[in-house]
């Protein structure tokens, strides 16, 4: 496994000798090697409220997984057959960037909502959330008290439950209100645990969400390519390039603004609560809307 991350880690900077910052910031959006970004770069992520970008996750797995879908559809692999061979390149990508604790969560969700149709049956996002949820926790139930993976969970059932009341069309805006649902779920976790809450991840979330998401899929599809060609890898590299220097200059931008990183009094548990009853009558409240409005191209909600 440690070759294997050496190696990838050289195909994710072929062509980029010229810009070894960018390279070092797709190695750590890619594989997690955060130790390579420079002091500044992680300072703006972090005040911008971004830098779980660098954090092995949901975002990256899911990525992975649709590239490595994508690649086996054009090959022309039935839908049933593709599981054996997605789930597996899934795990060996966890294995070699670490299997941070986050990214194995991804993993098994992801890795049941492909492999349901093997068995005949049909995706679906909460069961596979249940599952996981109680396959963790029964390991190890010390886990309990965990706030990352508590974190991981809340923003993963979310994410789960906005996608089964809103059908949004394209990717992009899928991406644009994964990345707020997203902040939603985590901001009075991070404000109860942290007292930190940080607007800037609003603002920066949507845009870096589809930004981060190029980049992960550009660096995947340019290592799949650099074992047919290196020169053409080379392209696809200078790609995920760009869309590095974007997020870090969406982040260095969003972290100068006033109020994006804001220091609090520890919410308390009733606060938090307070929150997501508010979000869950916003998501009621939006679904009504939704129901009542007319339908046609003009229905914008």
């Amino acid at each position: 496994l440690g070759r294997a991350r050496v190696g990838l880690s050289r195909r994710v900077g072929i062509g980029l000798g010229h810009d070894p910052s960018s390279a070092a910031l797709g190695r750590a959006m890619l594989l997690g090697e955060r130790s390579c970004v420079d002091r500044a770069a992680r300072r703006d992520f972090t005040a911008a409220g971004t830098m779980h970008v660098f954090a092995i996750s949901g975002l990256h797995v899911m990525v992975v997984a649709r590239v490595l879908e994508t690649v086996l559809s054009l090959l022309m692999a039935p839908r049933r057959i593709m599981a054996f061979a997605l789930v597996p390149a899934l795990w060996l990508y966890v294995a070699v960037v670490g299997a941070p604790p986050s990214a194995v969560r991804a993993a098994a969700m992801a890795s049941l909502l492909f492999l349901a149709p093997v068995f005949w049956r049909r995706p679906n996002g909460i069961v596979a959330w249940a599952l996981t949820f109680l396959a963790v926790y029964a390991a190890r139930p010390s886990m309990m008290g965990d706030v990352g993976c508590g974190l991981s969970f809340a923003v993963m059932l979310a994410l789960v439950l906005c996608g089964r009341l809103f059908r949004t069309r394209g990717r992009v805006s899928g991406a644009v209100c994964a990345s707020i649902v997203a902040w939603a779920a985590g901001a009075p976790i991070a404000a109860h645990v942290f007292g930190r809450f940080t607007p800037g991840g609003l603002v920066s979330g949507a845009a870096l969400v589809v930004v981060a998401s190029c980049d992960v899929a550009a660096g995947v599809l340019g290592v799949v390519v650099s074992f047919v060609s290196e020169s053409l890898a080379s392209y696809v590299n200078n790609f995920a390039a760009l869309a590095t220097r974007t997020a870090a200059g969406l982040s260095a931008v969003v972290a100068r603004l006033p109020g994006a990183s804001v220091e609090v009094e520890p919410w308390t548990l009733g606060e938090c609560a307070a929150w997501y009853l508010a979000l869950a009558l916003a998501a009621w409240l939006l679904v009504r809307l939704r129901r009542r409005a007319p339908s046609g191209p003009g229905n914008l909600v």
